[in-house]
């Protein structure tokens, strides 16, 4: 009985001195001493046979994994179909919801372009360019705030007369809305505080 307890007191000993003496070790450099240990021992080792198995399970995981990052056994068929299942799963998602928001992003686009082939539209567009053509950046932006305080509601390229020329004009829609959005809420902030 004391003799097991003085090997394995022994085997302490020794993985202790390891983890000490290969902490700042690089993982590639304990890659190679775990292909060194194979080399000398002639096959696959198992963790019994290496001197600092606990500490390598610490840095890099379960047995099995750490030989095959060190290309000393291959993956198993389940671990294989498992990971093969996972990718298939990760890219049948991304197919798909790509595919959907091609989708949505077509059928928005149709309806824009239905909108602005109508010709009462057409014409509403063009009395608009004409109307403003004279107006200054500044004085677009503001009568788009108070078209967006008067509808109190996002606008859009449907229901903005001019979206056409405002667009030529002030340049991608989002960017305009996102300026008109913060210069409504700063003005909201200063009413608040005076």
């Amino acid at each position: 009985m004391k003799i097991i307890e003085k090997d394995l007191q022994t085997l302490q000993r020794q993985e202790a001195e390891f983890a000490k003496t290969h902490k700042s070790d690089t993982d590639d450099e304990l890659i190679a001493y775990l292909v060194k240990c194979s080399k000398e021992l002639g096959r696959c080792p198992k963790k019994e046979d290496i001197i600092g198995h606990t500490y390598l399970k610490q840095r890099f995981g379960p047995w099995p994994r750490i030989l095959e990052r060190a290309g000393l056994k291959e993956k198993s068929q389940k671990r294989l179909e498992k990971e093969q299942k996972m990718n298939w799963t990760e890219n049948s998602k991304a197919v798909i919801n790509h595919g959907s928001l091609n989708r949505i992003n077509q059928l928005a686009e149709k309806k824009l372009k239905k909108e602005f082939k109508k010709p009462e539209r057409i014409k509403s567009e063009a009395e608009f360019a004409q109307k403003h053509s004279a107006d200054t950046d500044a004085e677009l932006y503001e009568s788009l705030k108070q078209l967006k305080a008067k509808h109190g509601k996002r606008l859009n390229p449907t229901n903005t007369i001019g979206y056409t020329y405002l667009v030529i004009r002030l340049g991608a829609w989002n960017e305009v809305m996102r300026k008109i959005s913060m210069d409504l809420k700063n003005e909201n902030e200063r009413i608040e505080t005076t």
